[in-house]
């Protein structure tokens, strides 16, 4: 062993490593359900996409459409680098939302309107209903997997204690839309990933399982 490889390892180094996962075993999970893991670990508010609909009760349309479009950056991002790659100068597509676009429907609620209701039609939902929730999901889904194929899985949390989903849309897709309801005010807003919002390095939605990891 060299002298510089042995002055590595007698040096401190500390690690943390936090994680929360489902027990083995039958019967009701309360290691996962009771644990505060918000209230312990806290949420990041930068991974929050907020909406306004001060105008109507459309927030869950809002969120996810605010969600899924957050991620035509990162098509965008993907489809010029193949374009640098083969060596040509093609424009990404017009249906695809720019970050300058993306920025200036965030500060618009009209705009924000816009892509709900275009949303609800598309998925058949109507427009004149009291109140929209969990139930609306399936069409939203059914509506994203025929327009946009194998792109788009929806996964809804909430502000309670525990970290599991709400409801979750099939795997095999590329995307998570991501969306989260305040309980106390049953408002729904988009988010730009889960593992941001809980400051994890992973966040798996089918089984509620968050890696942290805190190097020191």
């Amino acid at each position: 062993m060299s002298e510089k490889k042995y002055n590595l390892l007698e040096n401190p180094v500390n690690i943390t490593i936090t994680t929360i996962a489902p027990p083995k075993g039958s019967g009701r999970n309360r290691a996962i359900e009771d644990f505060d893991f918000k209230s312990h670990f806290g949420t990041n508010k930068a991974a929050v996409i907020p909406v306004e609909n001060s105008a109507d009760n459309y927030c869950l349309f809002y969120a996810l459409e605010m969600s899924r479009i957050y991620h035509d950056q990162t098509e965008i991002s993907q489809f010029n680098k193949e374009q640098k790659k083969q060596k040509t100068k093609a424009k990404p597509p017009q249906h695809l939302t720019t970050h300058y676009k993306f920025t200036k429907i965030l500060k618009n609620s009209d705009l924000q309107r816009d892509l709900a209701i275009r949303l609800m039609r598309n998925a058949e939902i109507p427009l004149n209903r009291s109140s929209y929730g969990i139930g609306d999901l399936q069409n939203v889904q059914d509506f994203y997997d025929r327009e946009y194929g194998s792109m788009y899985r929806i996964v809804v949390m909430d502000d309670s204690p525990s970290c599991k989903p709400l409801w979750k849309g099939p795997y095999g897709r590329k995307y998570v839309v991501a969306v989260s309801m305040e309980l106390q005010t049953e408002h729904f807003f988009g988010l730009k990933s889960i593992s941001q919002y809980f400051f994890a390095k992973k966040y798996c939605p089918g089984i509620a399982f968050t890696f942290l990891f805190k190097i020191n």
